[in-house]
């Protein structure tokens, strides 16, 4: 980590010192980070429990802990992960990945080493088909139809969409599309 909201930091220390400092209290965080010699932005996202006696604290059970959504198209596949945050709020991270194997084996990468079980993704056409097989047997896949979620309030972007796939799964509201098992789509593939 370089840095955090445009402060520099060098250890967990300075990390755990902004959080309880000047960081105390937000709830979005642009983290600078340093991967393989090379420096990209991941935005954090943290959600506050709504108060006791407030209209919005109704609460609805977590059934996936960390899960994910993915928005695939032709060319880019948009991530939202949502798991555990401190005291009882749950965190979002948004990435975008390309769609070679090797970003896409990134993707795998970051989804299993964030401890994620559940993937939704929703896809037009057969851009799902990479993604799906790449994914297979690392992580509980659930390919979605759209018409079956209802829509994102406000304007509809690649990010929303996959954020609101991933709210949807982490309380099980989401129903998954049959898809064929992997000996029969293999089959299908050849004729």
């Amino acid at each position: 980590v370089r840095s955090i909201n445009g402060v520099p930091v060098t250890s967990k220390e300075d990390i755990l010192n902004y959080l309880r400092g000047d960081g105390k209290g937000l709830t979005r965080y642009v983290v600078v980070v340093d991967t393989n010699g090379k420096t990209r932005e991941v935005v954090y996202r943290v959600t506050r429990p709504a108060r006791h006696g407030h209209k919005e604290a109704t609460t609805m059970e977590v059934l996936y802990r960390v899960c994910a959504g993915l928005d695939v198209h032709k060319k880019t596949v948009a991530a939202c992960l949502r798991g555990p945050g401190p005291k009882g709020t749950r965190t979002e991270e948004i990435r975008t990945f390309g769609t070679t194997t090797r970003e896409l084996l990134q993707l795998a990468d970051w989804l299993t080493g964030a401890g994620c079980t559940h993937v939704a993704m929703e896809s037009t056409g057969v851009y799902w088909r990479p993604v799906y097989q790449i994914l297979e047997g690392r992580v509980e896949l659930l390919l979605v139809n759209a018409q079956h979620m209802k829509p994102v309030p406000g304007r509809k972007t690649d990010v929303k969409d996959c954020q609101w796939m991933a709210r949807l799964l982490e309380h099980g509201l989401l129903r998954a599309s049959f898809v064929a098992p992997a000996p029969v789509r293999e089959l299908r593939e050849l004729t």
